[in-house]
């Protein structure tokens, strides 16, 4: 009589385990318990791009390539125009950030204007961008502005930064003699990002020709990391 008592407890353990519900941290299928939480830049979800309201008066912007750099990915985390979440470094090429050393552009990503939903273009594998734009960083129409890059651009659409004659020696001189890469807003990928053998877009450091460019001080390219 007790084993056959035993083997009925057993029995209904045994039914209560293949009854349990299933374990679930969230359940976003309906009935108000679930959340869900927009991907993040770089990990499925887009990534922004603004231009900073502050400009800089000339190439030089540290004693080093890597101290220039720090210097530039600091203005676009305290400019004015920063959208308010989201962490950005500036979008220049030199000798201590370009395509294989410290790159800020992931590829084949999505990038989106600083309101996170007018697009902009979406990087190559290279994690560069090619061809044609969807839309410029700003409105085109009426906006005579640019950005330093320092990234040159060959014929086959390879991006680098070793070209020190368009980086201002990496960011550090302001020399007459010496020049640094430019974009501005256009939809051709190579004029919006940089000095290509198409349109030859740069401008000496100390930005005595700064008028044969636009009308104010050059800005820089932020992208959010």
């Amino acid at each position: 009589m007790l084993v056959v008592l035993n083997l009925l407890v057993l029995a209904s353990c045994i039914q209560s385990k293949g009854n349990a519900p299933s374990l679930s941290s969230d359940d976003s299928s309906g009935g108000g318990g679930g959340t869900t939480t927009p991907a993040e830049c770089g990990e499925g979800g887009d990534c922004r791009m603004f231009v900073t309201s502050a400009t800089i008066i000339n190439g030089n912007q540290g004693a080093s390539a890597a101290a220039a750099i720090t210097t530039l990915d600091s203005l676009c985390n305290s400019d004015s125009n920063k959208p308010s979440t989201g962490t950005y470094k500036a979008l220049v090429a030199s000798d201590a950030r370009n395509p294989s050393t410290d790159w800020v552009l992931y590829p084949n990503q999505a990038y989106v204007r600083k309101n996170g939903t007018t697009p902009i273009g979406t990087t190559t594998g290279a994690s560069v961008f090619n061809g044609t734009l969807t839309n410029a960083v700003v409105d085109i129409a009426g906006n005579y502005i640019n950005w330093m890059t320092g990234i040159d651009i060959d014929a086959s659409g390879n991006w680098s930064g070793s070209n020190t004659n368009n980086t201002c020696i990496n960011f550090t001189s302001s020399s007459v003699t010496k020049y640094f890469a430019y974009g501005r807003p256009t939809t051709s990928a190579d004029d919006h990002f940089g000095y290509n053998p198409q349109t030859l877009q740069n401008v000496h450091c100390n930005l005595s020709d700064q008028g044969d460019v636009s009308d104010e001080d050059p800005h820089i390219l932020c992208v959010e990391q």
